[in-house]
Formats: C-alpha cells, sequence, structure tokens
C-alpha cells in the first residue's frame, strides 16, 4: 500500500467517526437557546406586572379622599304643580276620509265638435261659477234658433189678423141681424096687406124669401164669429209650442259653451279641440274644496256624549302634518257591530290655498263634547307607569325639617287615568297643554302637589326642594 492510499484511509475513518459528535453538539446549542427564550419572557412579563402596580400605587396616592356630605343638607330641585279640580269636556278620537259636499261632473247636453278649449284649463287650476270649459261648433243650433223665431213672428201675424178678423165678423153680424129685422117686418106688412085683400100670395113669397135668405147670411156670419175663439186657442197654442222650440234652440245654442256649474278645482279634464262629443259624454269634473264632510268614525261610547255643534280637531299622518277644525253636523243613527263604531259626520270650511284639506284624505279627529264636568287632572307627563310622585310636608324631627320650607319629601301615589285631553286650563299650570283625567275615586285629592320634573332621580322618601308650589301659573281662556 502506498502512503496516499493510507493517508485517504485514515481521513475516511476520521470523517465517518465525527458525524455522531456533530449532531449531539447541534442539539444542546437549540436547548440552551430555548431556556434563554423563556427566562426572557419570564423577565419581561415580570417587569410589566411591576409597571402596572406602580402606575396603580401612583394613581391611588393621587386620589382625593371622599368627601361625605349631608344628605338632609342637600335636596333635589324639582318643579311641582298644585291639584285642583276643573271642568274638563271629554274628548273622543276616531278616523275617516275627506269628501267634498259639493263636486259636479260636467257633461255634453248637446252634440257637437270642440272649437275651444281657453289656455290654461288644466288639471287642478282653479275656475269660477261660468267659467268657459269647452266650447262647441254653433251654426246649426243658431239656425234652429232663427227658424223658430220666425214661425213665432208667422203665428204671431195669424193672432193679428184672427183680431181683425173678429172685429168685421161683428160688424157684420150687426148689420146682418138688421136685415134680418128688416125683411121680417117687411114679411108681416105683406101678411097684414093679405088679409085686408091689398096683397097677392105672390108677394108674401116674395117677402118669406127675403126673410130666410137674411136669416141665413146671420147664420153663416154668427157661425164665423163662434169659430174665432177656437181659432185664437189653436193659434195660441200653436204659439206656445213654438216658444217652448225656440227655448229649446236657444238653450242647445247656449250649451254649445260648456262651463263650470260651481266654482272650484278642475279634477281632471278630457276633450281637446276638434273631438266630436255625443251627448253625455263626460268633459270636467269640478271640485269646490270649501266645504269637506268627513264621515268621522268614533267608539259606540260616544253615543251621550257628542251632538251636532261639537268642535272636532282634524289633523293627518305625518312630519309635516295638517291641521283643520270642524263640526258635527249630524249623527249616524246606528252602530257598526264588528268595530263598534258610530259615524258622526263633520263638515269643514276652510279658503282654498295651500295646506287645504283635500277631498279623500285620511285624517284622525278628536271629538270635543259640549258637555263638561269636573274632574282631577294632573300633566300627562307626570304619570308614570299609572303613579305619580307627590310631595308632602316634612314632619317635625325629619332631617331638613328646619330648612327651607320649600322642603319635601316625595311619595308615590297609585292613579287611574280615563282619558287624555289637550289644552290649557285657567287657574293651572299654563306651561302644559298635555293633561291626564284621573278616574273618579282612583287619583288624587284637591291641593296635593304632584311633582313634574326630574321624575327619573326620584326615590320614595328622598327629600326635594319644589318651585312654583301651591303657585299655578295664569293660562288665557277658560278650558282647554
Amino acid at each position: 500500500m502506498t502512503e496516499d492510499e493510507s493517508a485517504s484511509g485514515g481521513k475516511a475513518a476520521r470523517a465517518s467517526g465525527d458525524g455522531p459528535a456533530r449532531r449531539s453538539g447541534a442539539a444542546r446549542r437549540g436547548a440552551r437557546a430555548r431556556r434563554l427564550s423563556l427566562l426572557f419572557r419570564v423577565l419581561l412579563g415580570t417587569a410589566i406586572v411591576a409597571s402596572g402596580f406602580g402606575v396603580m400605587m401612583t394613581l391611588s396616592s393621587l386620589r382625593k379622599p371622599i368627601e361625605m356630605t349631608n344628605l338632609a343638607a342637600r335636596a333635589l330641585t324639582v318643579r311641582s304643580m298644585t291639584v285642583d279640580r276643573v271642568t274638563v269636556a271629554r274628548e273622543w278620537q276616531g278616523y275617516g276620509t275627506a269628501r267634498a259636499m259639493i263636486a259636479a261632473d260636467v257633461s255634453a247636453e248637446v252634440t257637437g265638435r270642440v272649437v275651444e278649449r281657453p289656455e290654461g284649463i288644466e288639471d287642478g287650476v282653479s275656475v269660477s261659477e261660468g267659467q268657459l270649459l269647452v266650447r262647441l261648433e254653433s251654426l246649426d243650433y243658431e239656425r234652429r234658433v232663427r227658424t223658430q223665431q220666425e214661425a213665432i213672428a208667422s203665428t204671431q201675424a195669424d193672432l193679428s189678423g184672427l183680431e181683425v178678423e173678429e172685429a168685421r165678423l161683428n160688424e157684420q153680424v150687426e148689420l146682418a141681424r138688421a136685415e134680418v129685422d128688416t125683411a121680417r117686418r117687411d114679411y108681416e106688412r105683406t101678411l097684414d096687406a093679405q088679409r085686408e085683400g091689398a096683397a097677392s100670395r105672390g108677394e108674401i113669397d116674395s117677402r118669406e124669401r127675403a126673410l130666410r135668405g137674411a136669416e141665413r147670411s146671420l147664420a153663416v156670419l154668427a157661425q164665423g164669429l163662434e169659430l174665432v175663439p177656437s181659432r185664437r186657442a189653436r193659434l195660441r197654442a200653436t204659439l206656445e209650442g213654438q216658444r217652448a222650440e225656440l227655448e229649446i234652440a236657444q238653450r242647445n245654442l247656449e250649451r254649445t259653451r260648456i262651463v263650470s256649474p260651481i266654482g272650484g278645482v278642475v279634477q281632471r279634464i278630457g276633450p281637446e279641440e276638434g273631438e266630436w262629443l255625443n251627448t253625455g259624454t263626460a268633459v270636467a269634473r269640478v271640485v269646490d274644496v270649501s266645504r269637506l264632510e268627513v264621515p268621522l268614525r268614533v267608539p259606540v261610547s260616544a253615543r251621550r256624549s257628542i251632538e251636532p255643534g261639537d268642535v272636532v280637531r282634524l289633523r293627518e299622518d305625518g312630519t309635516s302634518a295638517g291641521r283643520w277644525q270642524g263640526v258635527v253636523t249630524r249623527v249616524a243613527p246606528e252602530a257598526d257591530e264588528a268595530s263598534r263604531t258610530m259615524t258622526v259626520f263633520v263638515e269643514v270650511r276652510q279658503e282654498s290655498g295651500d295646506g287645504v284639506l283635500q277631498p279623500g284624505q285620511f285624517v284622525t279627529g278628536r271629538v270635543r263634547s259640549g258637555v263638561g264636568t269636573e274632574r282631577v287632572v294632573v300633566p300627562r307627563r307626570a304619570v308614570v307607569e299609572d303613579r305619580v310622585w307627590v310631595a308632602l310636608p316634612l314632619q317635625a324631627g325629619d332631617d331638613g325639617a328646619n330648612g327651607s320650607s320649600d322642603r319635601r319629601r316625595v311619595r308615590q301615589v297609585p292613579v287611574r287615568v280615563e282619558y287624555h285631553i289637550s289644552g290649557r286650563f285657567q287657574g293651572l299650570d299654563g306651561v302644559e297643554t298635555e293633561w291626564a283625567v284621573l278616574e273618579e275615586g282612583f287619583g288624587l285629592s284637591d291641593g296635593a302637589l304632584v311633582v313634574l320634573t326630574n321624575l327619573g332621580q326620584l326615590r320614595a322618601e328622598m327629600l326635594v326642594e319644589v318651585q312654583d308650589a301651591g303657585e299655578p301659573a295664569a293660562a288665557p281662556g277658560g278650558g282647554p
């Protein structure tokens, strides 16, 4: 074996022996690193805890000690009102939909072609009574008027001629009567002459024929005169008929101008120029919004309280709710079994413009009965869960009894609210407008002092200092 081969064989033997030793050293170094990391985390956590404890101790040292106060020396300031009996009128709430009391559906009363629709006549515009909406072609109707006028003139001429004819007949009848009298006298003289032998039979016959001829002429004239009244009646009847036809023709001519029969607002209008309209064709609808009626549904228990003339306050729902006032005009005799409501009819009078109550608008209403009774009322906000806070005078020996004379202790009193009303009462708090009417026998006695403010901070037997105690604010008017 050569020296080179021996050297290479020795190196190979050393390399194969160093592998396990090298791996064992790497494991020892990894375990040492983990121990150092754990120690670092423990030390860091300890430092954070120590820092927090130090901050807490610092803040604790800066905190001021709690000052003990004498609760008897301090009192919560509240506003109050002295309870009194006042005359109130019951209010009933209901709902309904407004409807127009006066509205007109305008239709064509004659046939014709539309030749004019004035500018500005559109849906939603205001019109006055008699204002032109649509005009129809009128030439044919004008001709009918002229024809009837000419017929009337002819009949009136016939009546005038009959008057002249009657006068002439009267004259001729008088003359005929005179001729008959003359012929009769001649005939009688001839008879007398025959008895004396002075006249022949031929003369008698001649006188008799003359008498009979005069009588026939008189009869014919008298008959013509007797027929004059019937002829006059026929002519007058014809004249009346012609006048009626003329009136119809004139009315039809006027109907070619289709106008608004009432003052109000145009709900809708349809025809345009050039359209042909038949009799009965709808033209427009006009609504008078100055007088509306609301059939208001109220509880049937209100029947004994509501009467015609009672005032009703109406309002609509919404953030910008409108408000109106009406009056009960009549009360329906029957109630609705299903809803247990009755209907009262409310009339609303208003001026046209923005904010008016519109037909078809749904509203709620409060009917104030005209019959008032004396009841105990308190501000609505003073009642919390059917209880009110009452301020009672301090007794001798109570904490704070030697302080201000306005100091009191509060206590809750149960009440029963019968209904709520809105308004102001003279002699009570002038700020409050919403009130709770207490049920008789379940409420407060006259003179009780009701707390109105800071209700959420009150506790039983808590000491308070009242403001305006026994001093109600003045309010205009005599009730809500």
